[in-house]
């Protein structure tokens, strides 16, 4: 379900900020559980995106109702979404989200329950920090308007610039129209340039292939960045993107020739032995099964003289005399049946023998 519609239902709910405040107890489970794991983490982490966006559906409704009105929700509500975020602050500190590597979703879930409740003046030192974890989410320009950082736009952007994060840069500067403060070609030009010179220090102080191949893998995600966000934003009467899609496409040609141990830029195998391919197959002598005879002694060689007839004209296929075994003597049969046969299949033949015999005697002696 999308927010909108999660927002139109929400209008018919008698109490929609209680509600919503209700599920936010989900967000943190207790952690008395059985599941294995990779289960719990699935499960929490679908669960933390279903409150996320039951607090967007809000945040959409009551900005659809009376929009520019702080008197809702109301303050019993506005205190109790305020304990949530209590509660919640510490484990933001303990789950490092201020790290550039940090969990962005537990961030971002933080800010929007202090926006969608309009309780982010009691929070103001540390809402730049989060902001800047979540720049890379679309809706983190929108985010830090509703949270009443419009004072500190210029800020978030230049701390961004410093983080190496400049495409989402772009992002804000679009939305807050500094494009006169902070021209974002220009941004980007310096950013590909930037990262261009540290890859080649880098590519010298690594081995061979392996230290470009890491250079390449690093270089195609920032091509694609930068072209997505020159696309996004209409820059390319400044910023023609042909040369950058040539060289993306020149990179994915270099990793598929290097998965195939060939060389990127001449699809020549390297020398020396070729790696992950088969050794050929090498096919052993057929060996005889030697233990027929331990098993059934009447199997082995055959000790009798067959006569085999002339064969016609025509070519029949050849058998094996060996496959079918018939004795001259008839003597040796039932010795035979004992081996090949299963004992209780004997019994049965025998037994069913017997009575036919004893029917047929007992109808002849009445007749």
């Amino acid at each position: 379900m999308a927010v909108d519609e999660l927002s139109v239902a929400l209008e018919n709910a008698n109490a929609p900020a209680r509600l919503v405040l209700d599920s936010l107890e989900a967000f943190y489970p207790p952690l008395e559980t059985t599941q294995p794991m990779v289960k719990r983490n699935a499960a929490l982490h679908g669960m933390q995106k279903s409150c996320i966006m039951f607090m967007e559906a809000l945040a959409a409704l009551l900005a659809r109702i009376d929009p520019g009105a702080d008197h809702l929700p109301n303050l019993k509500i506005k205190q109790q979404a305020k304990v949530i975020a209590d509660e919640w602050k510490p484990k933001l500190a303990s789950a490092g989200v201020v790290a550039a590597n940090g969990n962005s979703l537990e961030a971002y879930a933080f800010l929007q329950l202090l926006s969608t409740f309009r309780i982010a003046s009691e929070f103001d030192e540390e809402l730049c920090k989060l902001v800047l974890v979540v720049a890379h989410r679309r809706q983190a320009p929108e985010l830090c308007c509703s949270l009443g950082l419009t004072h500190k736009k210029p800020g978030v952007i230049e701390s961004l610039i410093n983080c190496g994060k400049q495409t989402e840069a772009v992002r804000f500067i679009h939305a807050f129209q500094l494009a006169e403060s902070f021209p974002p070609v220009h941004l980007l030009k310096t950013y590909l340039k930037d990262f261009r010179r540290n890859s080649q220090g880098k590519g010298g102080n690594t081995d061979g292939a392996t230290g470009q191949g890491n250079v390449n893998a690093q270089e195609l995600p920032t091509l694609k960045a930068i072209i997505r966000c020159v696309e996004e934003y209409k820059l390319e009467a400044d910023y023609p993107l042909n040369p950058l899609r040539k060289r993306v496409a020149q990179l994915i040609l270099a990793n598929i020739s290097n998965q195939n141990g060939e060389c990127g830029f001449c699809g020549v195998a390297p020398p020396g032995p070729t790696v992950g391919r088969p050794a050929p197959l090498v096919f052993a002598e057929r060996i005889p099964y030697t233990r027929m005879q331990e098993r059934y002694p009447h199997g082995g060689p055959n000790p009798y003289n067959y006569q085999v007839p002339a064969q016609s004209g025509y070519g029949q296929p050849g058998t094996d005399q060996r496959a079918c075994y018939y004795p001259q003597d008839d003597r040796l049969l039932p010795g035979l049946i004992m081996q090949l046969v299963p004992i209780t299949a004997v019994t049965w033949i025998m037994e069913g023998s017997y009575m036919n015999n004893r029917k047929c005697t007992s109808h002849t002696c009445k007749s």
